[in-house]
């Protein structure tokens, strides 16, 4: 957890030193006694809001401390303040990331990231990945990133003690989730970057995504994913500006073709004057950007497929997204977001094909840009 050294006051033996907090809004006090054979520190969080979601840990040495946050005690409250367990994966993984990437005020909390090794490397994936996996396991969940670089999902998030050749955990966020994460750039102009539609490669969104169990047995589990506007400032820091968890099915929910897609294709072999070519004939996806609506971009919002009632902990309901299917079909979505961020007075509403789409997309491709000479 970041805090950062504000000031440091001696006084013969006596060591008071102040850190900011984690919420950036005031102050955390050490005192520590070097008196020999009378070493003693005593740590003291000063922000009321802070106070309450987390606690200091000694280590061994009594001088050796660190910051605990306790997830379940914030999101493990209703509205009213009650008691409520969480069971939904999405919506535990939604509480952590908030936090992760936002103060409480919803401002964006800036972070290090480090350099990137090879083209497929991917530092904010692993920075997730690593973060969820550690506070998750206080909520009684566990993330696991990927093996490799062109696995999908990225990370998959599981409830701790599930049997994954229980046929129960099929589709079923309170078991295992699988998370895909869509980094975005803002424009020049302030925009999200592609806002009518991103690349998804040659692995198309859906609601559903196949994994894996360690009996190398397929699991068909909830899709999800993870659109966040990452943006860098002037010393190098990132922060995070706008930031969506999206049940895959809002996406797209046909599971035929994900499985088409993401299957053992036929590579054209033995092409070219000396036949040594292929062809490895790699679709390239295209599907909505939900940043890209002005009504989630500079929020904090997860879509759910799912109306969780009850079992959301301190998050509340902000919107109802409707999809039309080709098939002329209404699908209802709900979307959610930390009762701290839904301004005063907001009234829940339905909104229609929420995402933009292009105006004028046509069946065939562009060719490749024409190299001009200039004389």
């Amino acid at each position: 957890m970041e805090t950062r050294l504000l000031s440091e006051k001696k006084d013969g033996y006596i060591v008071r030193r102040i850190y900011s907090c984690p919420c950036g809004k005031s102050i955390i006090e050490e005192e520590t006694d070097y008196t020999p054979g009378h070493k003693d520190t005593f740590v003291s969080i000063r922000c009321p809001y802070c106070r309450k979601h987390y606690s200091i840990q000694y280590g061994t040495r009594q001088s050796k401390w660190r910051l605990y946050h306790d997830y379940t005690t914030y999101y493990k409250k209703d509205a009213l303040g009650g008691e409520n367990d969480m069971k939904n994966l999405a919506a535990m993984t939604f509480s952590v990331l908030r936090d992760m990437f936002f103060d409480e005020h919803g401002n964006p909390v800036k972070f290090d990231l480090r350099e990137k090794r090879n083209t497929q490397d991917d530092p904010f994936d692993e920075y997730i990945s690593a973060a969820l996996d550690d506070r998750l396991r206080t909520m009684g969940a566990r993330c696991q990133r990927s093996s490799g670089p062109l696995i999908s999902p990225d990370m998959a998030v599981y409830k701790i003690g599930i049997n994954t050749r229980d046929r129960s955990i099929t589709n079923n966020p309170e078991t295992v989730i699988g998370i895909e994460v869509k980094k975005l750039e803002r424009t020049n102009t302030g925009g999200i970057a592609r806002p009518t539609g991103m690349d998804y490669n040659s692995t198309p969104p859906c609601g559903r995504v196949r994994i894996y169990n360690s009996h190398d047995e397929a699991i068909v589990i909830k899709g999800y994913y993870l659109f966040a506007c990452l943006e860098e400032d002037r010393t190098g820091r990132y922060f995070v500006s706008a930031m969506c968890l999206c049940d895959g099915s809002i996406l797209n929910d046909d599971f035929e073709l994900y499985m088409q897609i993401t299957g053992a294709r036929e590579k054209g072999i033995n092409i070219g004057t000396y036949g040594d070519g292929a062809n490895r004939n790699r679709p390239m996806l295209i599907f909505s950007n939900p940043l890209g609506a002005e009504l989630l971009d500079h929020k904090i919002t997860l879509i759910s497929g799912l109306d969780l009632g009850e079992d959301r902990g301190n998050i509340g309901p902000a919107w109802k997204f409707v999809r039309k299917d080709t098939d002329g079909n209404d699908h209802l979505f709900y979307t959610y977001m930390d009762n701290r961020d839904i301004p005063a007075g907001h009234v829940l509403s339905v909104v229609n094909e929420p995402f933009p789409t292009p105006r004028n997309r046509v069946s065939e491709t562009q060719g490749r840009g024409k190299f001009r000479l200039n004389i």
